[in-house]
């Protein structure tokens, strides 16, 4: 009798195991298809909806600190009594944008 008892036992124990096998085996499918497929729809959603808003928003910043950088380059100009020359200006510009341009590279 003691036997009949510890193969049920042991016969529904390995039931339990062979159905928490299936769960986490389930779990581990799930966190996958969320990890390489679910985050990466997500993450291309996301990129195509505000990459291209990001874009033309560093567009506009680096445009505005442009002529802000314009407006003191001009302004020192004007406080030496210089006459402006916006050729000048537009070279140094374009020179610090090349400049800025291989610092973002480099890092």
């Amino acid at each position: 009798m003691n036997e009949l008892i510890k193969s049920e036992r042991f016969e529904r124990l390995i039931k339990d195991i062979q159905e928490l096998r299936e769960v986490l085996s389930d779990l581990y499918f799930e966190v996958d298809n969320l990890q390489f497929i679910e985050c990466r729809n997500i993450e291309t959603a996301y990129l195509l909806e505000f990459g291209n808003l990001l874009y033309k928003v560093q567009s506009k910043d680096i445009e505005s600190r442009r002529l802000k950088r314009k407006l003191d380059l001009v302004q020192k100009y004007v406080n030496r009594q210089e006459k402006i020359n916006l050729a000048k200006i537009e070279d140094i510009l374009d020179k610090e944008y090349e400049r800025y341009k291989k610092v973002l590279k480099n890092n």
